[in-house]
């Protein structure tokens, strides 16, 4: 089987239509909902829709913390043709869109980040994978 980007495409819409609308009811009912728990749930989704084509490594709080300032590493496509994404969610609230957090502890967040992205031995090895140069 192929990777179609129509489906792919078709499974992020859907996946940001049911985040907004997760979003406005938490906002709505007083109750709220946690940015790990729409991390979690579309994770799991994306990956039963597209597992032959989407790769998926969920860091701990730990290793986001201290090594990769990400919440997740993706790796999308087929043999031969990978894009290797390092994600950090953030939810934004929709009655206002402002975004707390995107400064998290002063910028440090950021510097994990791309150090993180610049470190094929430290992303090898997060991955139990062989850095090839």
């Amino acid at each position: 089987m192929k990777l179609s980007l129509r489906d792919l495409y078709a499974t992020f819409q859907e996946r940001a239509v049911w985040t907004n609308s997760i979003i406005k009811d938490g906002l709505s009912s007083r109750l709220g909902i946690l940015e790990e728990s729409i991390t979690d749930i579309n994770l799991i989704t994306i990956a039963g829709k597209h597992n032959d084509f989407i790769l998926t490594k969920k860091f701990s709080r730990r290793e986001e913390g201290s090594q990769s300032g990400a919440d997740w590493l993706w790796c999308i496509g087929e043999p031969g043709a990978w894009l290797s994404l390092l994600v950090q969610a953030k939810v934004v609230n929709p009655v206002n869109s402002t975004c707390r957090f995107l400064n998290y502890r002063s910028g440090e967040q950021r510097r994990l980040l791309l150090n993180f992205c610049t470190s094929l031995p430290l992303v090898s090895s997060l991955l139990s994978l062989l850095p090839n140069y």
